[in-house]
């Protein structure tokens, strides 16, 4: 905080010397040299008191400010707990008379929709099975449903026949480095088409095919080695009445599924 200093007059002191051949004399110098010592004493107490002011408001300005910011610390304190409770203050619970948060107002509309069942009773333990997402059933109730179900379910309703001008097929390429292991084929997960390196023998198991719906697998095995197949043991499963040998470099197997409990076999190309 600024202050004013006030300083003393320096003293004067011409004409108050004792000289030899004074024409003045002594008592008048040694009184004029009194006053000048008592008003420099004078205004000496005056810069003093000047000190101690500026002093006194520079500790004052700074309690005020120590105060402000105090009382800055509880506002914004005041502040972040005032949003917080506009934000998550739980429903029917008021922020001020008449009003509520935001949390409030979601769970109100989410009632609304879902008809008083909260979404959030749907989810993660319901919505287990990829494509699962929350819907409404026929009655407005919340429910589960599945897009890949549904297409499944749409492409499969009635006779009508379905025309694509093209598809592929995601292919399996798990246990295409060369190794000894055997090949476990999950045919409810996919996908159907599946690379095997064979330098040595390897075993396929066609695990988990679906009832009472027919799919053909497609095997390619890049070694010479050749494949076994336990689900189709027996020449009578294979096209010509005899299990088929592996090519000297590759070998193409088409493994049908009837859906009724039986696999029949091929070797569409080999090399």
């Amino acid at each position: 905080m600024p202050f004013t200093l006030v300083k003393p007059t320096p003293m004067d002191w011409t004409g108050k010397r004792i000289v030899a051949g004074d024409q003045v004399p002594f008592i008048t110098k040694f009184e004029a040299t009194q006053d000048m010592l008592a008003a420099f004493v004078d205004e000496c107490r005056q810069m003093v008191d000047s000190i101690q002011a500026g002093y006194d408001g520079m500790v004052a300005q700074m309690n005020a400010t120590q105060a402000a910011a105090a009382a800055s610390a509880t506002a914004a304190d005041q502040s972040q707990a005032l949003a917080r409770s506009w934000a998550t203050a739980p429903q029917g619970s008021e922020v001020q008379p008449g009003q509520y948060s935001a949390c409030h107002w979601a769970q109100v509309a989410e009632q609304k929709v879902t008809g008083d069942t909260p979404i959030t009773s749907l989810a993660p333990g319901d919505l287990a099975v990829p494509g699962d997402y929350v819907s409404v059933d026929g009655a407005g109730k919340a429910a589960v449903r599945n897009v890949p179900q549904e297409i499944a379910d749409w492409a499969s309703a009635g006779t009508n026949p379905a025309a694509l001008q093209r598809y592929d097929l995601a292919v399996n390429d798990t246990y295409a480095a060369y190794d000894t292991t055997d090949v476990d084929i999950d045919l409810s997960a996919g996908p159907q088409v599946v690379i095997v390196g064979n330098r040595s023998l390897r075993t396929v198991n066609l695990n988990n095919p679906p009832a009472g719906r027919s799919i053909l697998v497609i095997v390619y095995a890049t070694g010479s080695a050749g494949l076994s197949f336990p689900d189709l043991s027996s020449a009578a499963y294979w096209d010509g009445g005899e299990i088929p040998e592996a090519g000297d470099y590759w070998t193409q197997y088409l493994l049908w599924w009837g859906g009724f409990g039986y696999w029949r076999g091929g070797v569409g190309f080999k090399r």
